[in-house]
């Protein structure tokens, strides 16, 4: 006797994810932030305030004081350095506001940069010599 079964379905953004072996921002974040906090780094994500909206395929804003561009990840060093990190997925893009505030910070002396995978997060603070 033959028994049928059916297979879970999962919603078509985890479908495709799986099937490209691709990492969603909110998985990198969470990596992200396990891996400097191990390295015992004072970071936090700043958690974005708002939906997007298919219809307009606008980002609409819920909080009446978030700011346009923020990046994702802020870490504190000593001396009151901070480095901030936008976090994109394999295929996301940086937004016109993204793009400016990373500018924006830089021009102050900041450290900034667009971090795809852990990978590039932990070649960040070796090559600055932030850990060893």
């Amino acid at each position: 006797m033959l028994i049928k079964t059916r297979k879970k379905s999962l919603p078509s953004s985890q479908r495709s994810r799986e099937h490209l072996n691709m990492q969603s921002e909110k998985q990198l974040q969470q990596q992200v932030l396990a891996w400097l906090r191990f390295n015992r780094f004072l970071c936090w994500h700043v958690p974005n305030m708002g939906f997007f909206n298919r219809k307009t395929n606008r980002y609409n804003i819920v909080s009446s004081d978030h700011v346009a561009g923020i990046p994702d990840i802020h870490v504190i060093l000593p001396g009151g350095e901070v480095v901030f990190i936008e976090l994109k997925s394999e295929k996301g893009k940086l937004s016109p506001a993204q793009k400016a505030m990373l500018e924006k910070l830089a021009s102050l002396g900041h450290s900034t940069f667009v971090a795809r995978d852990l990978q590039t997060v932990e070649r960040y603070f070796k090559e600055t010599g932030l850990i060893k």
